[in-house]
């Protein structure tokens, strides 16, 4: 799967991989272009593994460039045979042995292995210097996405945070991006979808303006994805998923280009263009048969069989059907099979084969029923478990009556029976109640919390909201060593709006300020009127200079708003005190007290400017 092996792969030709101490120069030269042409790179090691005999030294490090090409482009199997004929060879270098074990990890993702392989990355990780940056990097992002794929995503999240935190500084938009796509990839899967979304999104601001590439062409699918999954913004999700497909076919990975075309196949099926989403298809499925990659296999055809219904292509659709359920099988896929059966039942229905129709309804249906039953097994044996003892106990005491007292026994019996019918009602209706008042109670605390957090007059977050937000960044911004800026900003000569024009002409001018301020916003970034004409800009993941610009970038959209209320005059500026997190600052609010000096500053030197605060400590 896309998601797995080359996915993890980006992360490993992001940190340092070029730079390997002891590779012949045309391979170093290799690595250095596998993400920009990975076809190619994979043609030239395979050229020089058939020329290279079994005990040179110099096919260690061609096994490893054909082991981590072979993860860029998806094959796994691939990665796994030359990444394990190089780790059985004698006298390898560290730097080889740690390559080749990469792209074993990286092979092994979709293969059922990763507690093996956490076990073999924690041998390599004893065996790596502490001053190795760029090889411990690439163990922590490993490791990262083996917990992912065992659904273990505290730990991976904290795997992939260390392997940001100490990956080498060249290359760093690189290397952040290749993370940040990691990160959010693990956001996703834990359906964390905000904050997935915040990562996809830097990441692909991170690689903005660099040449195509795999990693570029993994975040824009990756991002598309997620649309789709959420059911937002799907006509963004279209442009991302064709901008996928240009940039796989401009660095040759034809997986990159299936995955691409499979994704706006299901769009286009979403949206009844069956003709376009049974091209997509068929263009997807040879690429993922020849890959090996059985349960996208499963899900093209099941797509196919939809499409074949659709149009009343029956026999066609029927196969299609039969293929999908025979991979589901084959890889255990549970979602996968019943949908399968699902569909083939609709098939059978619409030719007339009603008993084969009900038959995998039915193995659909029974299958359904044993996933919920599975996630509600521990409560429902439980109050099985006690009903049965208490009516096993009822029910010998009974048994045990005889003679003339017969009759008033199986009145009791009777009258028994009725309580535990009314007990058992009595229980349904109480979690029933017990339901809707919780409902009733997250409903009316959201709508609460929501009027708590919010400024009424701008519709920006509230001092009160902003404080929580900023704590709760500023140590998460620690934790993980990230950048963190903050700006206080304040509009210049406000008064002589209200003065000159009255209270209602400058609420009007706060409210368009607001909303012409958050147009030139990030996504991650927090605007907060803190009352009157002051607000507090929190910019996370952000340093100096990249504050400057997002300021920058307000002013200039202020310059341009129209506020007809202000009767032609000029347009209000504002001074702005800005704030970067220091190894000094204790809290968020000794930022703010920072920023806000940095403001005063700003006042007394002309106003319209920005000034700097000095760091804390």
């Amino acid at each position: 799967m896309r998601c797995l092996s080359s996915f993890l792969c980006c992360l490993f030709f992001g940190t340092g991989l070029a730079q390997a101490a002891g590779l012949a120069q045309p391979a170093e030269r290799a690595y250095g272009r596998v993400q920009f042409a990975p076809q190619e790179v994979r043609s030239q090691a395979l050229t020089q593994l058939k020329t290279l005999a079994p005990s040179d030294p110099l096919r260690a490090d061609w096994l490893a460039v054909a082991g981590d090409t072979a993860c860029v482009l998806s094959l796994g199997a691939e990665a796994v045979k030359w990444s394990t004929e190089g780790l059985a060879m004698p006298n390898l270098t560290n730097r080889q042995t740690h390559r080749l074990t990469m792209a074993r990890t990286c092979g092994s993702t979709a293969s059922g292995e990763s507690a093996a392989m956490l076990a073999m990355l924690d041998r390599v990780l004893q065996a790596t210097a502490p001053s190795d940056n760029a090889a411990l990097a690439d163990i922590h992002a490993a490791r990262g996405v083996l917990y992912n794929t065992l659904e273990n995503y505290e730990t991976s999240l904290d795997e992939l945070y260390k392997a940001l935190r100490i990956a080498p500084l060249k290359d760093a938009r690189t290397i952040r991006a290749d993370v940040l796509v990691s990160i959010a990839y693990v956001q996703h899967q834990s359906n964390a979808f905000d904050e997935a979304e915040q990562n996809f999104r830097a990441a692909l601001d991170n690689l903005r303006g660099q040449p195509p590439s795999v990693r570029l062409s993994i975040a824009q699918f990756r991002l598309a994805s997620l649309n789709i999954k959420r059911g937002v913004r799907e006509e963004e999700a279209k442009i991302l998923m064709r901008d996928s497909r240009e940039t796989a076919q401009k660095v040759g990975d034809l997986q990159g280009v299936a995955y691409s075309d499979y994704g706006l196949g299901k769009l286009a099926f979403r949206h009844n263009d069956l003709a376009a989403a049974e091209r997509y298809m068929n263009a997807a499925k040879p690429v993922f048969e020849s890959a090996g990659d059985q349960q996208t296999v499963g899900w093209v055809h099941l797509y196919l069989g939809r499409m074949g219904l659709a149009n009343k292509r029956y026999p066609q659709a029927l196969a299609a059907a039969n293929s999908a359920f025979a991979s589901s099988v084959k890889i255990k896929d549970e979602t996968l099979e019943r949908t399968s059966l699902e569909l083939r039942s609709k098939i059978k229905a619409a030719t007339g084969n009603k008993d084969g129709a009900y038959d995998d309804l039915l193995l659909s249906k029974n299958m359904n029923e044993k996933i919920v039953e599975r996630q509600q097994r521990k409560i429902v044996l439980d109050l099985q478990s006690r009903f049965d003892i208490q009516k096993q106990s009822q029910d010998n005491i009974i048994l045990k009556q005889k003679g003339a007292l017969q009759e008033a026994e199986l009145v009791r019996r009777r009258q028994q029976q009725e309580v535990y019918l009314a007990a058992t009602v009595a229980l349904a209706f109480a979690l029933i109640a017990a339901v809707l008042a919780w409902w009733h109670r997250i409903r009316h605390g959201a709508i609460l919390k929501r009027m708590a957090e919010t400024d009424v007059l701008t519709g920006l977050v509230n001092r009160r909201c902003l404080m929580e937000r900023m704590a709760r960044e500023f140590a998460r911004s620690r934790r993980h060593h990230l950048d963190l800026t903050m700006a206080v900003i304040d509009i210049d000569f406000f008064k002589k709006v209200n003065d000159t024009y009255g209270h209602h002409a400058g609420d009007e001018v706060l409210r368009e300020l607001a909303r012409t301020a958050l147009q030139g916003l990030r996504i991650d970034d927090v605007l907060a009127r803190l009352g009157g004409e002051e607000f507090v800009l929190m910019m996370p993941h952000t340093d100096q200079q990249g504050a400057l610009i997002v300021i920058d970038r307000i002013r200039t959209r202020i310059l341009q708003m129209n506020c007809p209320l202000l009767q032609g005059a000029a347009l209000p500026t504002f001074s702005a005190g800005l704030a970067v997190m220091s190894a000094g600052d204790a809290s968020a609010d000794g930022m703010l007290e920072r920023a806000d000096l940095a403001l005063y500053a700003a006042k007394e030197k002309g106003r319209n400017r920005t000034e700097i605060a000095a760091s804390a400590g």
